[in-house]
């Protein structure tokens, strides 16, 4: 009986939300508030089953690049979704899986926007993948305006959201599976 009602107080506890603000840039005396990289940090490191990344930019994130490959090696199932391998021609040429590293590459799945799914404007300029989040077993989710990326991280000012339970990390974790199951990205 005693593990039965500590197994429905678990249950009850991660169907509670929490959410608590994500921050990078000058702090102010009032208020303090969780660093980005550690909340990132939080999340991949929680992923036991599945990890969802998403983001426009992905580079310098040695402590993230090394997470990724402990979740990976712990048995999660990650999927990396990036802006493009190497980004649109003429918007700076960068290769986010040469940044990332082999190890990282190996340990998961990529995926990418292919510029023939994305809708264009009347000039001919193409939509961006311009999210950047991280979920964690539909059950932590990270979301916020920082890429994944050194300067994101240290120097920038960057706003987000961890949010911990509830139904908003299972349902973006499930919209990002159908967006690959129904061909909406591509795998590298």
């Amino acid at each position: 009986m005693a593990l039965v009602t500590a197994a429905m107080s678990e249950m009850d506890h991660r169907q509670q939300e929490t959410v608590e603000v994500v921050w990078t840039g000058p702090e102010s005396a009032e208020t303090r508030f969780r660093q980005t990289e550690q909340a990132i940090l939080e999340v991949v490191n929680s992923a036991t089953r599945r990890l969802t990344v998403v983001s426009y930019a992905v580079y310098r994130i040695p402590r993230i690049r090394d997470a990724l490959v402990a979740a990976a090696n712990r048995g999660a199932v990650i999927r990396l979704i990036v802006e493009t391998p190497n980004r649109i021609e003429g918007q700076g040429e960068y290769d986010c899986l040469l940044a990332l590293g082999n190890n990282v590459a190996s340990a998961c799945s990529v995926y990418y926007w292919p510029q023939e799914n994305r809708p264009k404007d009347a000039n001919g300029k193409l939509g961006i993948l311009h999210v950047k989040c991280a979920v964690a077993d539909g059950q932590r989710m990270f979301l916020s305006s920082a890429n994944f990326t050194e300067y994101a991280f240290t120097i920038n000012m960057e706003l987000g959201l961890l949010v911990t339970g509830g139904k908003l990390p299972r349902m973006v974790e499930q919209h990002f599976e159908r967006l690959v199951e129904v061909g909406s990205f591509l795998r590298v």
